[in-house]
């Protein structure tokens, strides 16, 4: 019987040490194994792990902690898919290289963005000169970057609701929703910041994607993983706006059936998307090659209006509370609801991520013929 629980981890240094015992325990089975580390900030660090195959076939990258808290999970994902999949892929022309926390210092505060208070999902811009102001943003920044001090949660639910309804009638819906998912450049105060420029984790990523695609590999997969957003407790596989394959096509593909694409349709428009980035990457640099990449996406509180309205109320919280702009007797209800929303403590639900992401995963190996 399996012990999911083990797989997950409390802090940043309890995961990363399980991730380099993890690689020890699997590196055995390579002639040749690279693990080196970037420190991004004093003593938080990205790790890496890349078991090369001596046949340039075949490339599986796989990543976790873009948006720190969120690496938690990632990380099990990625130690579970060491021990499930371990025989299943060839050692002699399937190279393998993972990595842990992309974003560490948001992974050890248990915080979405990065230490310069970047989404780093909205970093991996291509034309900085080209990016316009996100006006829906701006238009109801002083919603969004509420200077209200955190009591009550009962007083915060009622005044959330009242002042998102007259955004919501002001604005308009789908004006409002984009407003915050797609990010915005212009306030290094607030909510989806996407900065303006490179970020320290974003130029490492994009040195080890770039290298990877200078290598002779014939196909290469790529998935980034995710929680937060999508169907409650249910595991999305969310594809790039430039993926050619429809959703129906990649469902049937991956016998997956919960499928989407990041378009204003299926799921949300996102600026500086890693997973866009990549797609960049292959059309300029390696368009002969079989190419797919993806994000794993872990639902938490559901898609639906109930959750999409508590998920905002968390995000619009987790400003304040990083600000220390909360009632020291209300301190830990609010980090409390933040941290489930992206790590949630629920033994089912973890039992579920783990087992939904071996589905998806076999379902893209098999697709691609990764398997033995």
């Amino acid at each position: 019987m399996v012990d999911y629980m083990k797989y997950y981890s409390k802090t940043y240094e309890a995961s990363r040490n399980a991730f380099h015992q993890s690689v020890n325990d699997y590196k055995d089975d390579w002639d040749d194994v690279r693990i080196w580390d970037s420190e991004v900030v004093e003593n938080h660090f990205i790790d890496f792990a890349q078991f090369n195959a001596p046949i340039k076939r075949n490339l599986l990258c796989l990543t976790s902690g873009l948006h720190g808290i969120e690496g938690y999970v990632g990380a099990a994902v990625m130690k579970y898919f060491v021990d499930q999949f371990r025989g299943s892929l060839s050692t002699q022309d399937t190279t393998i290289c993972l990595v842990h926390a992309i974003n560490p210092y948001g992974m050890a505060k248990y915080e979405r963005n990065n230490e310069n208070n970047v989404d780093l999902n909205r970093n991996f811009v291509r034309n900085w000169d080209k990016l316009i102001p996100n006006e829906a943003y701006l238009a109801a920044r002083d919603y969004f970057e509420s200077t209200t001090v955190l009591g009550d949660p009962i007083f915060n639910k009622i005044d959330f609701f009242f002042t998102t309804l007259g955004q919501l009638i002001r604005i308009k819906p789908e004006p409002f929703k984009n407003a915050l998912l797609s990010g915005q450049y212009n306030c290094p105060d607030g909510l989806y910041y996407g900065g303006n420029g490179y970020e320290r984790s974003t130029q490492i990523m994009m040195d080890l994607y770039e290298n990877l695609f200078k290598e002779d590999f014939q196909q290469m997969v790529f998935v980034d993983l995710h929680t937060g957003y999508g169907p409650k407790d249910k595991m999305l596989i969310v594809n790039s706006a430039l993926e050619k394959y429809s959703s129906e096509k990649l469902k049937t593909l991956f016998s997956y059936p919960d499928v989407k694409k990041t378009d204003k349709e299926e799921f949300y428009a996102i600026n500086g998307d890693m997973t866009d980035y990549l797609y960049h990457l292959k059309r300029v640099h390696a368009p002969e090659k079989s190419f797919y990449a993806c994000a794993f996406e872990f639902g938490t509180y559901g898609d639906d209006l109930g959750g999409i309205l508590k998920s905002l109320r968390n995000t619009i919280n987790s400003r304040k509370l990083k600000k220390g702009m909360v009632a020291p007797a209300y301190l830990d209800q609010y980090r409390s609801e933040y941290t489930q929303m992206f790590y949630p403590s629920d033994h089912l639900w973890r039992v579920d991520a783990l087992k939904q992401s071996e589905k998806a995963l076999r379902g893209i190996f098999k697709a691609f013929n990764y398997l033995k």
